[in-house]
């Protein structure tokens, strides 16, 4: 594919160049092929006026001697100029002539009719084109002026005729300098349109290798940026893309080996509880304290299911929900009792500050939110210090109702509360107080949030506390 880009660029920046040049050398050619005509034209003229002037004056110097000068003055137009010169007289008889043909009838000449005409009336004859009408026919540019002799009286024509080729010849030199120069040119342009293209393609083609790598699991290539304009831009963004998919990865191998921990560890105690329950190696007076511990296990394990079944239905886009209007404050304190038990091991309290009076009433899926908070909870209690406070805050502005679980801990760096509600981010086990979970439920708490209009953040300090504030939308707003 890189190769294909780059030919097809490199190929119509070539041919741009090549038709400019094109362009500028037929608007050059077509300019400097008039200056040619206006000068050839203004030399005819010249040389036309001063050959008249000479035939006017033969009578004063005699035939022989001035016909002999006229002869030579002919010869050295006809080399100078690479033309033909054609005198005529005032009653059609051909007085002199340079062609190779000598006639003494005007009409075998062939040329224009109206060329005599014109110029016996005391006007000078122009014509580009054809003018002797021989075999071949000659393309030339001709020029006729008349003879003046006596008190301006017409005694005949003289006709100075040049053929495309003289002109052409002239024009030679400037095509052979200009073609050198436009090769040279040309050459030089490709060169470089070559090497800048080949540059500017190098990140597309860093990318193309750099696609397979990932696309077999490598994400370890990036793009070198070297430029900031739009392929830099691309390139930082495939780098960006990369150095995601490359956390994503490393967070789904993490999801897949806590995930195999936490199913590992409860089953394992499940089945060594009903084993020894079985096998009569547990007392009986105290299966039902084991049955006990065995039913927690298997509650947190359908938890942690329905939590991946929901990650599953959120990625697939078929997550429904049942809005209904209720009151948020109600339903925190339900939620709070499952965990009062917890903070009293750790002889921890709950801190509430809701107003008891206050209009908390939202509008969403009751259940969903319920395992937000939960989830809040479960978190609060797992990560407060012993001793500790977990403090809840509700409050209604703005059409929105608010609530903030807090607890006192250990807290979140600024890098992690940054990626914290990610799918499958886990805080640094390495400084964790609490090892277990798989990553998902604050990802299932901010994308059931935002599902229903609303939406969470985190505030913490490390060492000291981590704050978790969300709000949904009021009821009456709806």
């Amino acid at each position: 594919m890189f190769k294909r880009i780059f030919l097809k660029y490199f190929t119509i920046c070539a041919s741009i160049i090549l038709a400019v040049l094109i362009l500028m050398g037929v608007l050059s050619s077509a300019v400097l092929a008039g200056q040619t005509i206006n000068n050839t034209s203004t030399k005819l003229e010249s040389a036309a006026g001063k050959l008249s002037r000479l035939y006017a004056d033969l009578p004063k110097n005699g035939y022989l001697v001035g016909g002999r000068v006229l002869e030579n003055a002919m010869d050295v137009v006809k080399d100078t100029l690479e033309s033909d010169i054609i005198i005529v007289t005032d009653s059609g008889l051909l007085a002199a002539s340079t062609l190779e043909t000598v006639t003494t009838d005007v009409d075998e000449l062939l040329y224009p009719e109206d060329a005599l005409d014109t110029v016996l009336n005391g006007k000078t004859y122009r014509k580009n084109g054809i003018f002797i009408k021989q075999k071949p026919p000659r393309t030339a540019f001709t020029v006729g002026a008349p003879i003046m002799v006596g008190d301006n009286q017409i005694a005949g024509a003289v006709f100075v005729t040049t053929t495309k080729l003289g002109l052409w010849r002239e024009l030679l030199p400037f095509f052979m300098i200009y073609l050198l120069f436009t090769g040279m040119a040309l050459l030089i342009a490709f060169i470089i349109v070559y090497f800048v293209t080949l540059r500017m393609f190098n990140p597309l083609n860093q990318m193309s290798q750099a696609a397979k790598k990932y696309a077999q699991g490598d994400f370890s290539m990036r793009i070198a940026v070297k430029h900031d304009d739009e392929l830099g831009e691309l390139g930082m963004a495939f780098n960006h893309m990369a150095d995601s998919l490359d956390r994503l990865e490393s967070m789904r191998r993490g999801f897949v080996e806590d995930v195999s921990h936490e199913l590992r560890t409860p089953m394992t105690t499940i089945a060594g509880f009903i084993d020894g329950i079985l096998d009569g190696v547990i007392d009986e007076k105290d299966h039902k304290h084991y049955l006990g511990i065995v039913s927690e296990e298997i509650k947190r394990l359908s938890r942690m299911v329905s939590s991946m079944l929901d990650v599953a239905r959120i990625q697939a886009g078929t997550m429904s929900y049942n809005k209904t209007t209720f009151d948020l404050a109600t339903l925190l304190h339900r939620a709070m009792e499952s965990f009062a038990e917890r903070l009293g091991e750790k002889q921890a309290r709950f801190v509430v500050d809701i107003d008891p009076d206050g209009d908390y009433y939202v509008y969403a899926d009751q259940d969903s939110v319920y395992r937000v908070m939960y989830n809040l909870l479960d978190n609060a209690a797992k990560f407060v210090r012993p001793e500790g406070e977990v403090r809840l805050r509700m409050e209604r502005r703005d059409g929105k109702v608010y609530a903030s679980v807090y607890n006192t801990g250990e807290g979140i760096s600024p890098k992690e509360a940054s990626h914290i509600f990610d799918r499958f981010y886990k805080v640094d086990k390495s400084r964790s107080l609490n090892r277990s979970g798989v990553g998902i439920g604050l990802y299932l708490v901010r994308t059931v949030l935002r599902d229903q209009g609303g939406d969470i953040h985190v505030e913490s300090k490390v060492g000291e506390y981590a704050n978790f504030i969300f709000h949904l939308p009021a009821a009456e707003e709806i």
